[in-house]
């Protein structure tokens, strides 16, 4: 694999753009309100495809009692019975919907949702995790349970690496 067969992510997935639009909207509720209220839209139709798949799940059993109904009156019971034909296309089509409308679901769940709001939270991170500084007091070594003064080199390497481990740190759950 190389680097031109990672797809390219568009202007709104991208954690950069995520995280200005969500500074530009930031208010002082709680982060899991804020992000509610970001993705309120894409949390909405999540909710509406999931309850209309829940609702289509149950129509083919109805399709298919129905036409074992029929079939056990005997009730017109030619093979040219249009009620039976009209049965089975009619859970054929629910079947079909039922596919179309979870690959749906699944779509707007990884691509508005999961890939947006975890790029958006990793960038937080990161950036929170590069604005802290050193708790220790520099110069200062802890080995020995001793304070042993140290000669004074704060560099820009040493904050970088206390950084990057405090990151390893924050993430390490993800």
């Amino acid at each position: 694999m190389t680097i031109d067969d990672i797809p390219n992510l568009d202007y709104s997935t991208r954690s950069e753009n995520v995280k200005s639009r969500f500074l530009e909207n930031r208010t002082e509720e709680p982060l899991w309100r804020q992000l509610i209220r970001m993705y309120a839209a894409e949390i909405v139709l999540q909710w509406v495809l999931t309850l209309f798949i829940s609702f289509l799940s149950l129509l083919p059993q109805l399709l298919l009692y129905g036409f074992l109904a029929d079939l056990e009156r005997g009730h017109k019971g030619t093979s040219s019975d249009p009620s039976l034909f009209i049965m089975v296309f009619g859970l054929l089509f629910c079947q079909v919907l039922q596919v179309g409308f979870n690959n749906w679901l699944k779509w707007v769940t990884a691509s508005r949702l999961e890939i947006p709001l975890e790029s958006l939270l990793q960038s937080m991170v990161f950036s929170k995790a590069l604005n802290q500084y050193e708790t220790a007091t520099p110069g200062l070594n802890h080995s020995n349970e001793k304070y042993q003064q140290e000669p004074k080199k704060e560099s820009d390497s040493k904050q970088s690496i206390i950084n990057h481990m405090r990151l390893d740190r924050y993430v390490c759950w993800y």
